[in-house]
């Protein structure tokens, strides 16, 4: 243990090693970068009791650290900045440096290597905008860094900048290539102290030989704290590392380095027109625009260098300033415009004070301080200071003087304006341009004196001018600005515009005025009328010459009838109220004045006239022939007059009216205009135009009168306008002529109403009927038109019409077309006009006529031409062609011819077509077809046949893919036979087609199942096909003589049907009543298949059932057989009814027999004679 003695403890080496041992693996407490570190190491000591005290622990170490510093570390960077000023001792530099430690001990520092470099020169630099006695501030203003560098050798990498305060420090790098710069180190603050232009540092290059051209634009950030040294250093390293000399600007000699806080340093109120309003006139108008400018800058920088406050200023964004009315925030801006935050606003509305109040917020962390006032009230003036009244008039004259005085007195509360400007303009002074015109921007401004009391409610403001050096007839003009302090502007003071000066007077004597008796009524060549009429406008006016312009007439006074002893008819005017004053009740005055005789109205023309536009009134009375005279009297304002009597101007007052017939016009909508009126259709349109005049001189009124019009009984009022006046009226629905009269309907008292009636009069005829197209005379309706014809062809029509035809409106329109139908595109038309034979325009029996040549191409000739014609047309009265079921038209034409045909025209019917067996016939047997074709047209032909094989169940085979050619001459009958052989089993039959789509069919035979060749097979089995065919047409030669009795082996009855080209066998034996395709079951006659077939195709029906349905109550003879003319008449019966009756089950058929056509009205008439009729249902119809 250890003794009350001290006791030194010193570990063994066998211990020294373990506690280096515990300490290399121990955590670090403290350490000096990677070179040096610290660890606790605690001592443990035992013991029974008692107190112990240790001391003089000691841990002896001799740490050595190499430091190494790079060419752009601060280290380098701050020995070259104090390298310049650095104190020199034996031709060396002597830089202090400065070592701090936490511990007592001693250092010894060894400088173990040194890089230097001369290679680069630094040749100039400035730095604007900046001075060693101001310090910088965070203003608006950029400062910009010029440096110029020089080398021997090597490439420029990048420039240094450093920027020093008391506290902080920032290293910044600009590469010369123009990338982005980089902030390298900062020390003693969060944000970089400077403020560049954009992200890349804004720092500009201009590289040249062997040299470089630094520009380097910055400002200092608004959070940089104030301090009492600002320093700036830049250097410019090569890619070698050789940097150049250091640049420094160092700011703070007079004590301060950098300043950030804020200060106002004034704030002004202005009005509206722009002008401070004055502390001590603090008046605002009410509702009224003002501006509120609040100038900032930097706290004490007011008095350096006595202009330093215009530029140093808080930039945009640095501080927010608060407008406050009333202690209530109304604007706010960060915008700081060179120092200076304005706000635009209007004033309250109404009265009462009202107090602006200015708060600054620093946005940076400055601070703010203010040595003025930051609040001002305002009291509310509404009222503008006004003009009210001048010793010269708005346009006067004066004689010159030295010392003209222009006096004017002004009105305002509670206080008048301080300062008023006149605006002077003197023609022989500022009219530059000589143009004798007053300009806008001529005008030069001299203050007028104020009174000496401004707290009255008016004063006078006055101005001395000397206008001698004027020339006899110069013009002096003035205008008023200016406001009173509230910015209330003055009013009724004029402007610069023409003709709206305060005042403008004439440097010239005072004149009489002179009447030269010229002038008399506008509108007529020497000034003359002869009459007068109420109600119309008139315009009179004289010349008058004033030496001293308009501006200087006082009063005119025109008698329009100054020999009357009742009523002179006068009228005055007064230039201090500027209108007329009419002494008379006769008449009305719409206009007067005075305007320029020649040029233009000037104030100061003197060449004038005094014109009146007036009406006399119906009230006027009439003094016979009595002429009345004119006198004009005009007096000046200085009292100096002229009178004048107007004899040659002599007048006579005439009411009398009328209707003006030489002007009445009559319009129609449809028909034809005569002598005496119309002819109209019944319902149309008529309109009547016209005026109302005074005869005496054809003077229309302008008053509006009413007009009676009568037609047929009927009147209607109208009312003119201006005089004129129109009606529109409809004919009468009947036909026959009826007056138009027209007349005035209740004049004016006063008026004489002088209208001619008869020539007012007007005879309008209503034709109700247009013509009617009685018949064609020429060429015969059933005749056909040769073609020879066609050059030299009359038509001649028969017409008729009761009142009068239109001859020029009758055209006769024609066409040629292929075929019958008339709406197909026609192969030749035209129109031509039709001429009236003799002078006959009205009866039933007008014929009208005209020829035709109708030239159609030679090719055509074969064609079945057509031609058709129409007739176009009206009466009088517009009253179109009128025709039965509108059949006169271009595709329903009124009448049709055929063009003779030159062309091969072949016929075919049903029983043209026949066969070489009938009855039953075996499949597969040989039949030979026999059709007889007719050649109906001029010319020879070939005719082109086309055979198809028919089938019950309609089912169709074609039996000639080529058609089978015949040749037949014209006008005769040729034979063409086809052999058939049946190909399968059942009933069916032949169509035959031509090219141009007729059909015909043969009979229906009956195919069976083929037997035993019998007797014939043997005979011609072996047999050549030719010899045949041979055979069998010598066999139907011979049958032929006989074929009319004897077809089929005989009938009991046979007939001839229109022609020898047919015949038909009606045997009750033979015939085939139960072969029909569609028979109705339990049909209780017989009939014959080929000719129901006949009958149904020549009548266009393919309903079979339902014709034969119908056919029942055809069986006239009672033998239960239909026979040929049976079912002709069934067909035609069916046709009809087919167009008129419909199926109605159980329900009683009614019948109007005034719509009935012909066929339907015989089939009526037979139904009613059987009692009834079969629907197409089989069902019995009783009527």
């Amino acid at each position: 243990g250890f003794a009350l003695n001290s006791e030194k403890f010193v570990l063994n080496a066998s211990e020294l090693q373990a506690l280096n041992t515990e300490l290399s693996s121990a955590n670090s407490f403290w350490s000096i970068g990677d070179d040096m570190h610290y660890s606790i190491a605690t001592i443990d000591i035992q013991g029974i009791s008692g107190t112990l005290r240790i001391g003089g622990l000691s841990a002896i170490y001799r740490p050595s650290v190499d430091l190494s510093f790079a060419v752009d570390s601060p280290f380098v960077i701050s020995m070259n900045q104090a390298l310049p000023n650095a104190q020199i001792v034996s031709q060396h530099r002597m830089v202090p440096l400065s070592v701090q430690s936490s511990t007592p001990g001693a250092f010894v520092g060894v400088i173990t290597d040194l890089v230097t470099s001369e290679n680069v020169a630094l040749d100039g630099a400035t730095l604007s905008n900046f001075s060693q006695w101001s310090p910088v501030t965070p203003s608006w203003q950029w400062m910009e860094l010029d440096l110029n560098y020089s080398w021997m050798s090597g490439v420029p990498d990048y420039l240094s900048v450093s920027v020093e305060t008391f506290g902080s420090r920032a290293f910044y790098k600009f590469p010369v290539d123009g990338s982005s710069f980089a902030m390298t180190q900062l020390d003693g603050a969060t944000n970089s102290p400077l403020v560049f232009m954009d992200a890349s540092g804004g720092a500009s290059f201009a590289e040249r030989t062997n040299g470089l051209d630094v520009n380097l634009p910055f400002q200092t950030s608004a959070s940089l704290e104030d301090s009492d040294q600002f320093k700036i250093s830049a250097s410019l390293y090569m890619t070698n590392g050789a940097p150049s000399p250091a640049h420094i600007e160092i700011a703070g000699q007079s004590g301060q380095g950098v300043e950030n806080d804020i200060q106002i340093r004034d704030w002004q109120v202005y009005n509206e027109l722009g002008y401070e309003i004055p502390e001590s006139m603090s008046y605002l108008r009410s509702n009224s625009p003002i501006s509120v400018e609040v100038h900032l800058g930097f706290e004490g920088l007011e008095s350096i260098f006595g202009q330093a406050f215009q530029t140093l200023n808080p930039r945009s964004g640095d501080v927010r300033v608060h407008l406050l009315e009333n202690g209530v925030e109304t604007m706010n801006t960060t915008v700081i415009d060179h120092g200076v935050a304005t706000f635009n606003f209007s004033t309250q509305s109404g009265t009462g004070n009202a107090t602006y109040s200015i708060e600054v917020e620093p946005l940076a962390g400055q601070d703010f301080h203010t040595l003025i006032p930051m609040n001002r009230t305002f009291t509310v003036d509404s009222l503008n200071p006004q003009v009210v009244g001048q010793n010269i008039a708005t346009y006067d004259h004066r004689l010159p003087s030295p010392n003209q005085m222009i006096q004017l007195e002004i009105y305002d509360r509670p206080v008048l304006p301080t300062d008023l400007t006149l605006m002077i303009w003197r023609e022989w002074v500022e009219d530059v341009n000589a143009n004798g015109v007053i300009d806008v921007d001529e005008f030069v401004p001299m203050d007028l004196q104020p009174p000496t009391d401004l707290t009255t409610a008016s004063g006078h403001y006055t101005l001395l001018i000397d206008d001698t050096d004027s020339e006899e007839g110069d013009r002096v003009s003035g205008y008023l600005v200016g406001a009173d302090p509230a910015g209330n502007s003055i009013v009724d003071g004029g402007s610069a515009n023409e003709s709206s000066q305060l005042f403008t007077y004439q440097v010239l004597p005072d004149g009489p005025p002179l009447l030269p008796g010229e002038g008399g009524f506008v509108g007529t060549s020497d000034g003359k009328m002869s009459y007068l009429h109420p109600d119309v406008d008139y315009e009179f006016g004289l010349h008058i010459v004033e030496p001293n312009g308009w501006a200087d007439i006082g009063e005119l006074r025109l008698q329009l009838a100054s020999n009357s002893v009742t009523d002179t008819l006068a009228i005055e005017w007064s230039s201090e109220t500027g209108r007329c004053d009419v002494l008379s009740v006769h008449i009305e005055v719409q206009r007067c004045g005075v305007r320029a005789w020649t040029g233009e109205l000037t104030p100061f023309n003197p060449d004038l006239e005094f014109f009146v536009e007036f009406q006399l009134n119906w009230t006027l009375p009439r003094d016979g022939d009595m002429r009345w005279e004119p006198s004009i009297e005009v007096i000046d304002r200085g009292g100096q007059g002229a009178w004048l009597s107007l004899p040659q101007l002599r007048w006579r007052y005439s009411p009398d009216l009328a209707i003006d017939t030489s002007d009445m016009t009559l319009s129609i909508g449809s028909g034809t205009y005569s002598d005496e009126g119309a002819w109209v259709s019944p319902g149309s349109t008529i309109t009547l135009t016209g005026g109302i005049h005074f005869p005496a001189s054809d003077a229309r009124p302008n008053e509006d009168f009413s007009v009676r019009v009568l037609l047929d009984g009927q009147e209607s009022i109208i009312d003119s306008a201006n005089g004129l006046w129109v009606v529109q009226l409809t004919a009468p629905s009947n036909s026959g002529s009826y007056p138009l009269t027209v007349e005035i309907a209740n004049p004016p008292q006063g008026a004489n109403d002088v209208t001619d009636t008869a020539a007012a009069l007007r005879w309008i005829v209503v034709d109700p009927d247009g013509p009617e197209i009685v018949e064609v005379l020429a060429p015969r309706l059933d005749s056909i038109i040769p073609i020879d014809a066609l050059g030299e062809l009359q038509i001649n029509v028969q017409i008729s019409e009761l009142e009068q035809i239109h001859a020029e409106s009758l055209v006769l329109q024609w066409k040629v077309t292929r075929g019958a139908d008339a709406s197909v595109t026609p192969l030749a038309r035209g129109e031509t006009p039709l001429q009236i034979e003799g002078a006959n325009l009205a009866g039933q029996s007008i014929i009208a006529g005209t020829l035709l040549d109708i030239d159609i191409p030679e090719e055509y000739f074969s064609d079945d031409l057509r031609f058709h014609i129409w007739v176009e047309g009206q009466d009088m009265a517009g009253n179109t062609i009128q025709t039965p079921a509108n059949s006169n038209t271009g595709d329903l034409p009124y009448a049709s011819w055929s063009i003779e045909r030159r062309a091969a025209v072949f016929s075919l019917m049903d029983g043209d077509v026949t066969y070489s067996k009938s009855g039953d016939i075996q499949q597969g047997q040989d039949i030979m077809i026999t059709i007889a074709i007719r050649n109906d047209g001029e010319v020879n032909g070939t005719v082109k046949l086309y055979l198809t094989e028919i089938h019950l169940d309609g089912t169709e085979q074609q039996l000639t893919a080529v058609a089978v050619e015949a040749d037949i001459d014209a006008g005769e009958r040729g034979l063409v036979t086809v052999d058939w052989q049946p190909s399968q089993e059942g009933r069916q039959w032949i169509r035959v087609e031509l090219m141009d789509g007729t059909m015909a069919t043969g009979p229906t035979v009956n195919v069976i199942e083929s037997t035993d060749s019998g007797f014939l097979g043997s005979v011609f089995a072996g047999v050549d096909l030719i010899w045949v065919v041979m055979f069998l047409g010598l066999i139907l030669l011979l049958a032929s003589v006989v074929m009319i009795a004897l077809r089929s082996g005989g009938s009991n009855m046979s007939y001839l049907d229109e022609s020898d080209d047919y015949w038909e066998d009606e045997d009750d034996d033979e015939n085939l009543s139960t072969d029909v395709t569609e028979q109705p079951q339990g049909f209780p006659l017989d009939y014959r298949d080929e000719t129901v077939r006949h009958v149904m195709a020549q009548h266009g029906i393919s309903d079979t059932i339902g014709f034969l349905q119908h056919a029942r109550g055809f069986d006239q003879d009672g033998n239960e057989y239909l026979n040929r003319a049976e079912l002709d008449q069934a067909a035609a019966s069916f046709v009809a009814a087919g167009s008129l009756v419909e199926t109605q089950v159980g329900q009683a058929q009614t019948f109007d027999t005034s719509t009935m056509t012909a066929e339907q009205l015989a089939w009526y008439e037979q139904a009613k004679q059987w009692g009834g009729y079969y629907d197409e249902a089989g069902n019995w119809v009783p009527l």
